[in-house]
């Protein structure tokens, strides 16, 4: 210290999860002071800050590489996936829903793009949402977790065996393979 002509020194540690993985400090060259206890706890403060600043970020950044993993899983996953905002009427009754994601599966299938689909009512985009709702309700009501379910979309002139569940309250996801080959085999036997 003396070679770098410092008089006076305050150095806190840097705590993440309990554990100091750094310091930080306050050095002066020119004449000595005596460090208060409010000095020191200034210090800590900005310490503490800068700690929990950068272990915020590392979990946003966990977050982030999470986020994309899933994403591209969604992305590339071979079977149609749509989540859904769930429209109710006055009485809480389900009546519509917004598709708010989908991936290239779903929208192949359909025949839509992602322009054309994401953010519309379901009422927009098929003949028979009532149909559909049908099978969402008992998730929706709370009765079951999930249910599965065949159906025949006529637009498309595909059956197409559904998975559906709720991740979150207002919102439902519906996972789906086109089995249409399978039932046609099964009906020639």
């Amino acid at each position: 210290l003396a070679a770098q002509g410092i008089t006076s020194i305050m150095v806190v540690p840097m705590h993440v999860h309990g554990r100091v993985w750094g310091y930080m400090g306050v050095d002066l060259v020119y004449g000595a002071r005596e460090w208060t206890e409010r000095d020191v706890r200034k210090l800590d403060s900005v310490a503490n800050t800068i700690s929990l600043c950068i272990e915020f970020n590392k979990i946003r950044e966990k977050e982030h590489r999470e986020y994309l993993y899933l994403n591209n899983l969604l992305h590339y996953l071979p079977m149609a996936y749509k989540r859904m905002e769930m429209v109710t009427d006055a009485e809480g009754n389900l009546c519509d829903y917004i598709i708010v994601d989908a991936n290239e599966s779903f929208l192949t299938l359909k025949g839509w793009n992602s322009d054309e689909t994401i953010g519309r009512k379901a009422s927009e985009l098929y003949q028979d949402t009532l149909a559909h709702l049908e099978y969402y309700d008992s998730v929706w009501t709370g009765k079951q977790e999930s249910n599965e379910f065949v159906h025949y979309e006529r637009g498309i002139d595909k059956f197409i065996q559904w998975v559906v569940y709720s991740p979150m309250p207002g919102e439902m996801v519906g996972l789906g393979i086109d089995i249409t080959l399978t039932k046609q085999n099964e009906q020639r036997l």
